[in-house]
């Protein structure tokens, strides 16, 4: 899945978190996906997103955290991670 399929796909802006700030959507895809403008954990709805399940994605709060590219930098790093 490349990232327009991602965008357009994506399911984030009908979570609870999302703020629209003109930001595109699909956080998990950017390598450093982290909003500029999110800042409050609302809850989380990856988990159910068609992008997370086809690109087997794990994490949660990409919007606030990043990527998934960043999450593995995170693990391998030894640091604590959410979801």
């Amino acid at each position: 899945m490349n990232r327009k399929e991602a965008e357009s796909a994506c399911i984030c802006d009908a979570c609870p978190t999302y703020v629209d700030c003109g930001e595109r959507l699909a956080f998990c895809m950017w390598e450093t996906g982290k909003s500029k403008c999110i800042r409050d954990e609302n809850g989380c709805i990856c988990p159910d997103c068609v992008v997370q399940v086809e690109m087997r994605y794990e994490h949660e709060y990409y919007c606030t955290h990043g990527g998934e590219k960043v999450f593995t930098q995170k693990k391998t790093g030894g640091e604590s991670l959410p979801g």
